[in-house]
């Protein structure tokens, strides 16, 4: 549920960081009368949650965890398919619109080589820019605290991570 992102080389031109705070987004969303449906649809509508490299894996976009840890979800992957209701996917479209419209005002920051960017990966809604050349190089650490749905199991192929990535579990 934590990601951490290690610094080691910068890219030459752009690449700047932003986060997004999904809590205060869904909390938002939840005050707004006229988006009840939306609210109801992020914690109540399963959803393929799978990633293009990932498992199968279908829940709603908000969850708690079996250890009472929210988790918000947002990715390009998300997918309706096989749902039933088909307000669905117009649901889903504006939860992407009101996500890409907080990452657009969210304010742009640099990672500097020795810098180390700790995510709380199931609140937090993170990307970066684009950017030019070949040099830049960050490690991703991967951790899991006892509130987590539970590690990856090492054993299954698809869920090992990249060579660079190590996987932790906090007790």
């Amino acid at each position: 549920d934590f990601v951490f992102l290690l610094c080691h080389e910068p890219a030459k031109i752009g690449g700047e960081s932003f986060a997004v705070d999904a809590y205060r987004l869904v909390a938002a969303i939840e005050r707004r009368e006229n988006l009840h449906d939306l609210a109801r649809f992020l914690w109540r509508t399963p959803i393929d949650q799978s990633t293009r490299t990932g498992l199968p894996h279908v829940r709603p976009t908000a969850q708690l965890t079996p250890g009472g840890r929210l988790s918000v979800l947002r990715h390009d992957s998300q997918r309706v398919d096989g749902n039933p209701d088909p307000r669905s996917q117009t649901l889903l479209e504006c939860w992407h619109d009101i996500t890409e419209e907080a990452a657009a005002e969210a304010p742009r920051f640099l990672v500097r080589p020795g810098e180390l960017l700790c995510l709380d990966n199931y609140r937090i809604l993170h990307g970066r820019e684009a950017y030019e050349g070949d040099t830049r190089l960050l490690r991703r650490v991967w951790a899991w605290s006892g509130h987590a749905f539970g590690a990856p199991r090492p054993d299954i192929l698809d869920a090992r991570p990249p060579g660079d990535m190590v996987l932790m579990h906090a007790t």
